[in-house]
């Protein structure tokens, strides 16, 4: 099985130059994924524009390798939410998942990013008994702390495609949306950059280094950036940076596919199999399968961007009964990509426990398009002001007990 182009990225695109000289600046941001660039636009918008490193190109990791849905909530279904975090902050991070969406949609429209940005809502899909039974109990946790959750039973989910009715039911989310993840990336890049920040590609951080003058030098193969402040928003690949995070983020491959252009059939992103599965159709007729990793979860820790055979097959088959298919179609694109799982499904933000000056937001969980651009604010306000109100909630500290 070839290993194939994400989907996103296959398409012209011309990096920017990599850092071949030293700078100085107040604040340095590693990785140029959803985390990295939300923080370079909120922090250029602050008034403190960063020079930001990124290791290949814009998007090139998870940023870029996802389904690109825009969904509110967690890992977990909202009433398991509860019952692992507690209410107020289970709560909480649903509401925070809202104001991010809220913060990048402003952001595409306002710019005008051409990106396919979609808000029909999404579909929580349940196809066996006992996976009823938990969407009907989260929609009903949902819809009693105010959030929008609608039930959906089996014959309604017709509206949104026919394919849908070989699920019992579901929930609805008019909240949520779609959007192609690189061109949204890319494009919040290009208005960081009008604000003021300074982004270099194909320029991989070695290593940062606290200094007696109270700077952090960060380290690449041809230039060097002097901060007061550094910012890693590396997600999965936080570890790999002087062992930052190493056994708190996790990395956690995602496997997915794309047919060619066939004839509408659902009009929704779409989540089943209690979050192992996802799908949606673009606007050009392409459809979008990803998942299957309760296949051979064992297999699916690590950076190897080449798919799994075993796992893709088990989508070929989802994708065939899905549709309804005799014969397989036309796959033009297959890959991987690697998410950062925090040990309790919640981000990680916040200074380093060991230094005065170094920062981090990771492990986004699968969730990353969904509530990195609300991480990224809270991230940024933490650096310049020192104190965020939701900054608690994601406190790497909680790993220190």
């Amino acid at each position: 099985m070839a290993v194939s182009t994400p989907l996103w990225l296959d398409s012209d695109y011309h990096p920017r130059s990599a850092l071949d000289s030293r700078q100085t600046t107040d604040i340095a941001i590693v990785g140029g994924g959803i985390t990295g660039i939300s923080a370079a636009l909120h922090l250029a918008q602050m008034g403190y524009p960063p020079v930001l490193l990124e290791r290949d190109t814009i998007a090139s990791g998870a940023s870029g390798r996802n389904a690109g849905f825009l969904i509110a909530g967690s890992v977990e279904f909202y009433h398991r939410a509860i019952g692992f975090v507690g209410h107020r902050k289970a709560k909480r991070l649903w509401e925070l998942s809202l104001e991010s969406h809220h913060i990048l949609r402003n952001w595409i429209t306002d710019d005008g990013i051409e990106c396919d940005y979609q808000n029909r809502g999404s579909l929580v899909l349940a196809a066996t008994e006992s996976e009823w039974e938990e969407i009907q109990e989260a929609a009903r946790a949902l819809r009693s702390d105010g959030f929008n959750a609608e039930v959906v039973r089996q014959g309604t989910l017709r509206q949104w495609g026919e394919p849908l009715t070989r699920f019992l039911g579901g929930y609805y989310c008019l909240d949520d949306g779609g959007v192609n993840p690189a061109c949204c990336i890319r494009g919040l890049a290009e208005i960081a950059e009008r604000s003021g920040a300074k982004i270099y590609e194909n320029s991989p951080v070695i290593h940062l280094r606290e200094t007696k003058e109270n700077t952090v030098i960060v380290k690449t193969p041809h230039g060097n950036v002097e901060a007061k402040f550094v910012l890693i928003a590396g997600n999965a690949y936080t570890p790999q940076l002087d062992g930052i995070l190493d056994g708190k983020v996790l990395p956690v491959r995602g496997q997915m596919l794309a047919t060619g252009s066939i004839d509408k059939v659902i009009d929704i992103p779409c989540y089943a199999n209690f979050g192992f599965d996802y799908f949606r159709q673009l606007p050009n007729g392409r459809f979008l399968l990803g998942g299957s990793r309760d296949i051979d979860p064992d297999s699916e820790l690590g950076f190897d961007e080449t798919p799994n055979p075993k796992i893709q097959d088990g989508l070929d088959g989802y994708l065939m009964e899905l549709l309804n298919l005799n014969e397989l179609r036309a796959i033009t694109h297959r890959w991987t990509g690697t998410m950062g799982f925090a040990r309790d499904g919640l981000p990680i933000v916040g200074r380093l426990p060991q230094s005065s000056r170094i920062f981090v937001a990771a492990g986004f969980t699968g969730h990353g398009m969904s509530i990195a651009p609300k991480v990224a604010e809270i991230a940024s306000t933490l650096l310049i002001e020192g104190q965020h109100p939701d900054a608690g909630l994601f406190s790497i500290r909680r790993f220190l007990n």
